[in-house]
């Protein structure tokens, strides 16, 4: 029989797990870039005219560990990197009011309109 032996298994089958390591054989790494961003960082975001990247995480998203993932990956290609780590949700509810909220808008704005002086590589 193929009924799951352990259950690992059982929680796998059929899931996105086994579609995603069937679907990433067939396509190219561009399109897996789109699913899994790691898979194949870009070169060159450690020259001086690389964009400058923010990666939010937030502790009650249930992609805070790919978050966390790919600003490790990104931290390893020296790309000109601002991690904000908030302590909210995935979305930012009333982000008037709340100070977090406020100062990442204020990195996002600094960062987009304004050249900012900053380390290569920062942790908020």
């Amino acid at each position: 029989s193929d009924a799951p032996k352990t259950m690992e298994e059982a929680l796998r089958k059929g899931s996105n797990y086994s579609t995603w390591n069937e679907w990433k054989g067939k396509y190219s790494k561009e399109l897996q870039r789109l699913i899994d961003p790691t898979c194949d960082i870009p070169t060159g975001l450690d020259k001086d005219n690389a964009p400058k990247i923010i990666v939010r995480t937030n502790l009650a998203d249930p992609l805070l560990d790919e978050g966390k993932k790919l600003a490790v990956a990104l931290e390893k290609a020296n790309a000109h990197l601002t991690l904000f780590e908030h302590k909210g949700m995935h979305c930012s509810i009333g982000a008037s009011e709340d100070p977090e909220s406020q100062k990442f808008m204020t990195l996002w704005a600094n960062t987009i309109f304004h050249p900012i002086t900053q380390a290569k590589s920062q942790i908020l």
